[in-house]
């Protein structure tokens, strides 16, 4: 308790704060420990790694991910690993959504990180455990000098005016798919390109085939090369997951894989929502 006072000096926040027949952290306490995590993590895990180094051994580490997961999200937590962990044989395995599961479920692979639908996560739901990282939302991709690009506000609708470059199988949400096939979006146009990943649909409507639906991090600044309209308002957003077998023992490797995605993709509190919570908590005392 003296170091936690201790901190309290130091930092000008309380920490800590009655509860009951106990105590609780304060807001400024939840901070802390969120930015402490991947410190304590590191700490605690030095031991194993020390000894790992001294014997000379090597630790292997699998990795799987969805095609957009592994292409726009996790190449910085991957770069950032490598440097933190040289002492480890890094595997990434690029597979669907259902793979990414089956492998970690059956040992095939330590990690997965992918949106899980209800039905894929109940199935494998005594095998598998799941931590919600960050969410991801569907964007409207367009060239910058597209109709739909200057339009204040647009309506579902309007998509089945222009040739949509995804085809029906890049949708694995079925509330999604059977609004846009109410709609005629896959019907009123021919599609020359039928687009599942968000690369392709990038590349395709670069080249002016149409437009395209791509899911994105929310909060993700779009991309330069175009148009990008937030498309949540219809579709809401879905999670993604850092997945793990059950009852996987501890492993450094892994757990610090863990913590840098938590770190680098997780949501972040800026500086101003920080600065009215002390401002609140200041006031309240």
């Amino acid at each position: 308790m003296a170091q936690v006072h201790a901190l309290e000096r130091d930092l000008g926040d309380l920490l800590i704060e009655p509860y009951g027949r106990g105590c609780r952290l304060t807001s400024a306490g939840e901070t802390l420990a969120e930015l402490a995590a991947p410190i304590v993590l590191g700490a605690a895990s030095l031991r194993q790694r020390y000894h790992e180094t001294r014997q000379g051994k090597r630790t292997s580490l699998i990795v799987t991910a969805t095609p957009r997961v592994l292409t726009d999200d996790l190449p910085k937590c991957i770069r950032e690993y490598t440097n933190r962990r040289p002492d480890v044989d890094l595997t990434l395995r690029e597979l669907t959504q259902l793979e990414v599961v089956e492998q970690v479920a059956n040992g095939e692979a330590d990690i997965g990180v992918a949106g899980l639908t209800s039905e894929t996560s109940s199935q494998k739901s005594k095998w598998i455990e799941q931590l919600t990282v960050y969410e991801v939302v569907f964007a409207l991709i367009t060239p910058k000098d597209h109709p739909l690009a200057r339009r204040k506000t647009i309506q579902l609708e309007d998509l089945a005016d222009y040739p949509l470059l995804n085809g029906p199988s890049a949708f694995t949400e079925l509330d999604v798919l059977a609004r846009l096939e109410s709609l005629g979006v896959f019907r009123n146009h021919p599609c020359h390109v039928e687009a599942q990943f968000t690369a392709t649909s990038r590349t395709y409507v670069k080249l002016g085939y149409g437009v395209a639906l791509i899911s994105k991090r929310k909060h993700e600044p779009p991309h330069p090369d175009f148009h990008e309209r937030d498309m949540s308002v219809y579709f809401g957003s879905a999670p993604i997951c850092l997945i793990r077998r059950k009852g996987q023992p501890a492993q450094s490797a892994s757990d610090d894989f863990q913590a840098i995605v938590r770190e680098t993709l997780g949501p972040k509190q800026d500086a101003k929502s920080i600065s009215i919570k002390k401002n609140r908590k200041k006031k309240s005392s």
